[in-house]
């Protein structure tokens, strides 16, 4: 029970590092490419 639950919350967490990772490079990224454009132009 208590392996178990231990499992879930680090499979939660590391889920949850893996959310907030993907949105600051998305964010990154995003922003990156805005710059890029407004140079270009």
């Amino acid at each position: 029970m208590n392996e178990y639950l231990l499992i879930f919350t680090f499979v939660v967490f590391i889920a949850g590092l893996a959310i907030v990772a993907y949105q600051n490079i998305s964010y990154g990224s995003s922003k990156h490419k805005h710059h890029l454009t407004n140079h270009s132009t």
